[in-house]
């Protein structure tokens, strides 16, 4: 099992006294964030996530290099493809891959599958594992109208966090988390100047009522 640091910014001994505080949650911005569906009418609420966006990100385009394997991968199977970085499969020099786990199952790769395995794909994402997560997404939480909206696949939770970082995070920007914390997700938010405001945890997570009291203060301010 992975060993994981922890950062604490106060001794393990330390209590903290719950006690409920009279005050108001700040906004994020002009309006307050509405859920993504409504149960009832099943009509889709709009939410401006320009707001959440810093500077650099809002700059950002998508590669049309990358986008041209939108269309691609719509085309007939028999069909020669001239689009940049999308070689013939048939000159791929596997023929299947097998792969033994511990638990004595086999699993193979061949045919179109492997095909898709070694091939360049779009940048959102190996499109038939997308469509699973997108049908998981539906039955927990509701229609998620995929028409408007996307998954991304990542290589672990450190680098989904760190594209988060890199997307919203600005300079001198101030940050809650939980105390102690992985030491890997507070590295993220140091080139940014952050201001990290540690909010102690109990058996249930983190004190929710920490969480008003230092959102109380800085509105104050």
């Amino acid at each position: 099992m992975a060993q994981y640091q922890l950062y604490s910014s106060a001794n393990e001994s330390s209590t903290v006294a719950r006690c409920p505080i009279d005050c108001l949650i700040p906004e994020y911005g002009p309006e307050a964030p509405q859920p993504s569906y409504n149960q009832n009418s099943a009509i889709p609420f709009t939410i401006d996530y320009s707001y959440f966006i810093n500077d650099i990100s809002s700059k950002r385009q998508p590669s049309q290099l990358r986008e041209i394997t939108r269309v691609l991968e719509k085309l007939p199977p028999n069909c020669i493809k001239f689009g940049v970085g999308v070689p013939n499969v048939l000159t791929f020099p596997f023929k299947k891959i097998s792969v033994e786990i511990i638990t004595g199952e086999n699993i193979k790769l061949q045919g179109q599958e492997l095909s898709d395995a070694l091939q360049y794909l779009p940048s959102v994402g190996y499109r038939p594992l997308i469509k699973i997560l997108e049908e998981i997404q539906d039955r927990f939480h509701g229609p998620q109208y995929w028409n408007k909206r996307s998954i991304m696949m990542t290589s672990g939770a450190q680098e989904g966090l760190s594209k988060a970082v890199d997307m919203c995070m600005r300079c001198n920007d101030s940050v809650i988390m939980p105390d102690p914390v992985y030491t890997g997700a507070v590295d993220l938010f140091r080139p940014y100047d952050a201001e990290i405001i540690p909010i102690v945890q109990d058996s249930c997570g983190i004190v929710v009522e920490e969480i008003e009291k230092v959102l109380a203060k800085k509105k104050k301010k």
